[in-house]
């Protein structure tokens, strides 16, 4: 399957998954980039995001 018969494929995922208790469900965009941020070994869900910017050399 090339990505032209991919992108209109039923079966193509139009929402993103989140894990939950072992089970993947449908998420928003929001919920799910924020886990890609925020791994959830490293802080708890109630510890604050920040970003920080490298300046360009």
């Amino acid at each position: 399957m090339d990505g032209r018969q991919a992108n209109a494929s039923a079966e193509r995922l139009t929402k993103p998954l989140v894990r939950e208790n072992g089970r993947l469900v449908e998420s928003d965009w929001h919920t799910a980039m924020d886990r890609t941020r925020r791994p959830s070994w490293r802080a708890p869900a109630s510890a604050p995001t920040t970003w920080t910017a490298t300046p360009a050399l």
